[in-house]
């Protein structure tokens, strides 16, 4: 009896919303825009903006506020980059062309680490577009 009302009550258990990807491709004087939403309690997201080429960056998330840095590893290859820290928040910018140049032909993964923190992501085809609108 226990299991089937455990059952029932995983079945009537609101879905909690999965991660995704969001792109918006150039429009008018608007530049293309990425983002992929964790969906997870802390708010993390992946953003892409056009600023004269692909730029990326992650905001959000329950990492160590006092890191100064952070590891980017694409595709096995990895960078130490500085975090951004200030009273408008906290977030991970890639802001070197060999890392944002990875990131824009990334074919496997994409992990972003503060100390034990880390966030992956699958680059799929949302990616790649916003790349060739952006370039």
């Amino acid at each position: 009896m226990a299991s089937t009302a455990f059952i029932l009550l995983l079945g009537c258990a609101p879905k909690l919303p999965e991660a995704a990807w969001n792109y918006q491709p150039a429009h008018g004087a608007y530049k293309a825009s990425l983002a992929y939403d964790f969906a997870d309690s802390e708010g993390t997201i992946f953003i892409g903006i056009c600023e004269g080429g692909p730029s990326f960056m992650m905001a959000g998330g329950n990492w160590q506020l006092r890191a100064e840095q952070f590891t980017l590893t694409v595709d096995g290859h990895s960078w130490d980059l500085p975090t951004v820290q200030s009273v408008h928040g906290h977030y991970l910018p890639v802001d070197r062309q060999g890392p944002e140049e990875a990131i824009a032909s990334a074919k496997r993964l994409i992990v972003f680490r503060v100390g034990s923190w880390h966030r992956e992501i699958q680059p799929a085809a949302p990616l790649t577009s916003f790349v060739t609108d952006c370039s």
